[in-house]
């Protein structure tokens, strides 16, 4: 198995802490999602938010601000 670095285990753990916080708060500010999709649902905003957040972390590791600014957009 590969050793990660701590500084690579710091910046996912950051990432995931972020995900996290980002569907919280998107839960907390819209309860409707809550009764519409339940658990299996806030699981897959998770999932999307990370997939968002990896998309962003490359455009940002490719030196690619274009990337980064039309996803965002």
């Amino acid at each position: 198995m590969v050793k990660l670095s701590k500084g690579i285990r710091k910046a996912i753990e950051a990432r995931r802490d972020l995900a996290t916080a980002i569907v919280q708060h998107q839960w907390k500010v819209r309860p409707d999602l809550e009764r519409r999709y339940g658990s299996a649902g806030f699981s897959k905003c998770l999932e999307d938010a990370h997939f968002h957040l990896e998309y962003l972390a490359e455009a940002i590791e490719a030196s690619e601000p274009t990337l980064f600014v039309d996803y965002v957009a």
